[in-house]
């Protein structure tokens, strides 16, 4: 449905929000790669990363990026907010690595990377509610402060803004490992979980644009005259598939919760012959009963999220 082509749209660090467009005065703080939460989401999108280029011995611009559309896009971000890429990839050697998959929603890297308690720094990104789960403390400028309840709230506030515009939200965290209990040759092994699994610090969250397609709604419209009910499914989440499924058509009509927020209505009065539109939470999927998937498929416009 959409272009694979993923562009950084906005970053939330630090409590503030910075649109990523530097030709953008936006009412965001301006952008500048220099302030301390910027400069981590920079590299752990640099450093955190499995993509690799066809060749190096070209400029930047000329090479193929060999990645998913994601990790491509946050290259790309990075790459045009640093003097020297290759630079920052090479001073910071990989030592150790568990790659994204799918029952984590995570992917995490430990690297030579000095700082004042000791050699080594532990860099992870994600889904943001499985890495804010993972996070004890946020990034306050250069300080980790306790993530407190109004920290959270303000983490949903962001979240819901970036989704509901339709792009893919990812949250970053960090760890500075302490030498005493992780020296600079320190064996980390997958295996024995010898690595932090949590207490991270929270670093920000960044949002990626991958805009439609030319040509979906279209084609959506035509399977609709000819009958056919066009369902989504994906690893998004609910907010961000809505917004992409309105910006294609896909789904036109409201939701339970839209029609509870325009009729400032309790969610459990709205009657079931009320919507025509639903998007499901992959996590509900497990427990839906035979009546409650009728309940879905009884509807003309549906989404799978998550």
């Amino acid at each position: 449905l959409t272009r694979n082509q993923m562009t950084v749209t906005y970053v939330w660090t630090s409590l503030n929000i910075y649109s990523a467009f530097q030709s953008v005065r936006s009412e965001n703080a301006p952008f500048d790669p220099s302030v301390p939460g910027i400069q981590e989401i920079i590299h752990v999108s640099s450093l955190c990363s499995r993509a690799k280029f066809d060749r190096t011995d070209v400029p930047f611009n000329e090479r193929a990026i060999l990645g998913d559309a994601t990790e491509t896009g946050l290259i790309r971000f990075a790459h045009q907010n640093v003097d020297d890429y290759d630079g920052l990839i090479n001073s910071y050697p990989k030592v150790f690595e568990i790659p994204f998959n799918s029952e984590t929603k995570w992917a995490l890297t430990i690297h030579k990377k000095r700082h004042d308690k000791g050699d080594l720094t532990l860099y992870i990104k994600g889904a943001p509610e499985r890495v804010l789960r993972l996070c004890s403390t946020i990034l306050l400028d250069s300080d980790a402060i306790p993530l407190t309840d109004e920290h959270k709230k303000n983490y949903d506030e962001v979240y819901e803004f970036m989704a509901s515009k339709g792009h893919r939200v990812l949250a970053f965290a960090r760890l500075l490992l302490p030498s005493d209990k992780y020296p600079e040759n320190y064996e980390f092994k997958k295996e024995d979980k010898n690595y932090p699994t949590g207490d991270y610090c929270f670093v920000g969250l960044c949002s990626l644009e991958d805009p439609p397609k030319h040509g979906v709604r279209e084609a959506i419209g035509s399977c609709r005259r000819a009958g056919i009910r066009v369902m989504m499914v994906t690893g998004d989440h609910p907010l961000t598939a809505e917004s992409i499924g309105r910006k294609i058509n896909l789904m036109i009509s409201d939701t339970k919760p839209l029609i509870a927020k325009k009729t400032g209505r309790p969610i459990e009065s709205i009657h079931e012959s009320e919507y025509n539109a639903i998007v499901i939470h992959g996590e509900q999927i497990d427990s839906l009963s035979e009546n409650d998937w009728d309940t879905v498929f009884s509807k003309d416009e549906i989404i799978f999220a998550r």
